[in-house]
């Protein structure tokens, strides 16, 4: 049986003092930046963005668990006193990010995928509702 060698970069011994072999890999932090303005530069933090400070969480909000209609999977509903249509859907997406898992927004009502209720209160109180009832 032969041994199948395969050419290989050596990265321990470059060739030239300027041998940089994953510089094409990754934008450079100086042009890349200021050719693309939709790009966040090095300092910026993408998780800061505005619908977070946008969204009020106001009233009082319910949480239920329901398999009933979904195939056997479980599923939380989150309905609140003031939430609105794309209220509803904004805080689906960030819900989303923030606790790992699939939503959506049905019929002014946030759909989490799974048995949340915990997680999603503790969220929704640290990001400031008055109150939330698990049912």
């Amino acid at each position: 049986m032969g041994q199948n060698k395969k050419n290989r970069i050596d990265t321990e011994n470059p060739v030239s003092p300027s041998f940089r072999p994953f510089e094409g890999l990754f934008p450079s932090s100086g042009v890349a930046a200021e050719e693309n303005p939709d790009m966040p530069g090095p300092g910026t933090d993408e998780n800061s963005s505005s619908s977070e400070d946008t969204l009020q969480l106001k009233g009082v909000f319910s949480l239920r668990k329901e398999k009933r209609g979904r195939g056997g999977k479980t599923v939380t509903f989150l309905s609140g006193t003031y939430l609105v249509p794309e209220e509803a859907e904004k805080l689906a997406k960030l819900m989303r990010k923030a606790l790992g898992c699939g939503s959506r927004s049905e019929e002014g009502m946030v759909v989490l995928q799974g048995d949340l209720r915990d997680r999603a209160k503790s969220w929704l109180l640290d990001h400031g509702a008055k109150k939330v009832v698990v049912g």
